[in-house]
């Protein structure tokens, strides 16, 4: 029983970062009129975050492995209360920045120690499970934390969204305090040989991965409300609801990759690719359809983060038989390069729209899908010839 309302505080965890980094998409135009910005400036902050999470996260987690972890994860779950409370209350845009920044600097780690409790708190046949909900708590903030938190910002402020957030931040603290392990048990060393583990080829094919993965979506997805509004002509109110179903599929897509992470893991990832590939090439000619394009949508939102737990799992097992120092950094590159993968495919996105329009996105999240096709069957490969060598080498 412990075990479980345990796996229910790191659920809840993601849940409370997701709500922290997604809500702000959602009130861009409150903020932009509180501070009299841009909306492409309030925008900013969206991209500030993901470059600083993607960037500070592994020496964050660097610094950090030498102590203990219980102590560490209250520590930064304290300073993101602080920071999302400063977000709440900030007098000024450029305050504003500043407490995303340091959110942001806290966001990472916090997930990386909630994977590497993921380790100790289940047995291994259930980790992956474990992971996927983990990463659906990300996913349950798009749909039903964000919004609530629009919602509040529409008929309030934006500023009281935020201040909900740090009343279930609190609440998360008291449970981490209650319901985790105090100690764990931390291999010390120096940090050369915690950074040893990124030279690993494994870590380094399944890292592109991860980037090209996510990337292809967000080629798409960075502009899903304008495809659906203006090419598939969908009502502006009927958005909500549109989005909600897409947020349901995206919760699918978490909960059935910790499936294929307990189901042949890494090996079923090529046939998802080849999968997505042809839906991203096929949008060009189908987007202009409700009927032929939505579903389109929905397949790309299923297949969205069915990577999550068995790359997340990849790279833990990798640190636990081969870098057991390196277990918190090896539990932060899925995040880390998940979010270089949002910036390099909105970033193509962009390109793509301003060149060719919205219907050749397709074409641009195809080409990472292909990519992501010959990586993850590249890596399956290594792996299963870094997996025969140890046994042949126990034998």
């Amino acid at each position: 029983m412990k075990t479980k309302f345990q796996s229910i505080v790191l659920v809840l965890i993601g849940f409370v970062l997701g709500c922290n980094e997604f809500i702000i998409v959602g009130i861009l135009s409150d903020v932009s009129r509180t501070f009299s910005v841009s909306t492409s400036q309030a925008g900013f902050l969206v991209t500030l975050f993901a470059l600083i999470y993607a960037f500070s996260t592994p020496v964050v987690n660097t610094i950090i492995s030498q102590f203990n972890r219980f102590k560490v994860l209250v520590v930064l779950i304290v300073i993101f209360i602080v920071g999302n409370t400063y977000t709440a209350l900030a007098p000024s845009f450029n305050q504003l920045i500043i407490s995303r920044v340091l959110t942001a600097l806290t966001a990472g780690p916090i997930i990386s120690l909630a994977m590497s409790f993921a380790t100790v708190i289940v047995s291994i046949e259930k980790r992956p499970m474990l992971v996927s909900w983990i990463f659906s708590g990300f996913s349950i903030a798009s749909v039903v934390g964000v919004p609530v938190g629009t919602l509040i910002a529409n008929t309030t402020s934006w500023r009281y969204s935020f201040i909900l957030i740090t009343v279930i931040g609190i609440a998360c603290l008291a449970a981490v305090i209650w319901l985790l392990p105090k100690h764990i048990r931390q291999t010390k060393s120096s940090l050369m040989r915690q950074l040893a583990i990124v030279r690993d080829r494994r870590v380094i094919i399944g890292s592109a991965l991860v980037m090209c993965n996510l990337a292809g979506t967000y080629v798409v997805y960075t502009y899903l409300q304008p495809i659906l509004t203006e090419m598939m002509k969908f009502s502006v109110a009927s958005l909500g609801l549109i989005l909600a179903i897409y947020g349901v599929a995206s919760i699918f897509s978490n909960q059935f990759s910790g499936f294929l992470a307990s189901h042949g893991s890494l090996s079923r990832m090529p046939l998802v690719y080849v999968i997505q590939s042809l839906v991203f090439l096929t949008m060009p000619f189908l987007i202009h359809s409700q009927l032929l394009g939505f579903p389109l949508l929905l397949i790309m939102g299923m297949a969205m983060y069915l990577l999550n737990a068995p790359i997340q799992i990849h790279f833990m097992q990798i640190a636990e038989s081969d870098y057991p120092q390196s277990m918190v950094l090896a539990s932060s590159f899925n995040s880390i390069f998940s979010n270089l993968g949002i910036s390099v495919g909105s970033a193509v996105g962009s390109a793509f729209l301003l060149t060719a329009g919205l219907s050749s996105l397709g074409i641009g999240a195809a080409v990472f899908a292909i990519a992501s096709l010959g990586l993850v069957t590249y890596l399956v490969r290594i792996t299963h010839r870094f997996s025969k060598a140890a046994k042949n080498d126990v034998v």
